[in-house]
Parts: structure tokens; C-alpha cells; sequence
């Protein structure tokens, strides 16, 4: 794996757990508390500085993963 190719999967997997990672902890605004112009769904506190960090950290483990087993050539990417 190139440093381009390693920089894609690394890209790839960061925005996949980044996703993944969103639905956690929301806390929704009470109905009574919506101002006009407000979305009565949107989140009161979203915690994205958290998320971004777990997301960084847990998409370097799964990269150093999936790095090592196609060094140890487990697993191939390109046609034989």
C-alpha cells in the first residue's frame, strides 16, 4: 500500500465512523424550549469535538489493521 492508497482507506474510514459515531449521546431540545426558527429536532449539545476524537482515534486502529494485514499480504487489493 502506497502513501496515496493508504491516505484514501485512512479518509475512507474516518468519514465511515465519523457517521457512525453521530447518533451518539444527542440530546434533543425540549419542545417548550424551540424558538421561532429553530428545528425542534436539532440537538441541545451534539458533543462533536468528543465524536471527532473517537472517530480519530478508533479510524488509526482500524487502519493500522487493515495496514498490517496487507503487509503480512493477507489480503490483496489489486487483481493477481
Amino acid at each position: 500500500m502506497n502513501w496515496v492508497s493508504g491516505l484514501a482507506a485512512y479518509a475512507i474510514i474516518w468519514w465511515l465512523l465519523l457517521f457512525m459515531a453521530l447518533p451518539w449521546a444527542v440530546h434533543l431540545i425540549n419542545r417548550k424550549e424551540v424558538e421561532k426558527g429553530q428545528d425542534a429536532g436539532a440537538p441541545w449539545h451534539p458533543c462533536l469535538r468528543l465524536k471527532i476524537g473517537i472517530t480519530t482515534a478508533l479510524s488509526s486502529a482500524v487502519w493500522r489493521i487493515i495496514y498490517a494485514v496487507t503487509k503480512a499480504r493477507l489480503m490483496f487489493f489489486r487483481a493477481p
